[in-house]
């Protein structure tokens, strides 16, 4: 299932009951998930484009690993994540961080997969923000009433 902006507040309210009743093995979210989010039974999170800030990275990652439990975070990263990505490893220098490099052939057949779906991601992308921006718009509606 799915979780983002383009989606109504029903449907998604109705994937994330599907997945926390296990109905569903992945829930494939934008940063519209990234905060508050508490199910349980979370193991994963796979990133597949690196959040600006350090701050953001963690609490991506910490849809798992709730309470003390272990979890993974994968993330997959670029050479424009670099900066990130050493201060991630700095501030997990008493951790055992795993890392691997991938074929450049491998990644080109992916992103021959991906690069159709270019259009609608970036609609989605245009989606999240005017709903953000609704959002903020109505908090500060309600502050004013």
């Amino acid at each position: 299932a799915q979780l983002h902006s383009s989606l109504t507040q029903t449907q998604r309210v109705e994937a994330l009951a599907k997945f926390r009743r296990a109905e569903i093995d992945c829930l494939i979210c934008t940063d519209l998930a990234s905060r508050g989010l508490d199910i349980e039974q979370v193991h994963t999170v796979l990133n597949m484009h690196m959040p600006r800030t350090l701050k953001s990275y963690i609490h991506r990652v910490g849809r798992t690993a709730r309470a003390g439990k272990a979890g993974r975070s994968i993330s997959l990263v670029t050479e424009d994540d670099r900066k990130l990505l050493k201060e991630i490893v700095k501030s997990n220098a008493d951790r055992a961080m795993k890392q691997r490099l991938v074929a450049p052939d491998v990644v080109q057949a992916y992103n021959d997969k991906i690069e159709g779906l270019e259009e609608s991601i970036e609609k989605i992308e245009e989606d999240e923000k005017v709903e953000k921006q609704l959002r903020i718009a109505e908090q500060v509606r309600n502050r004013r009433e």
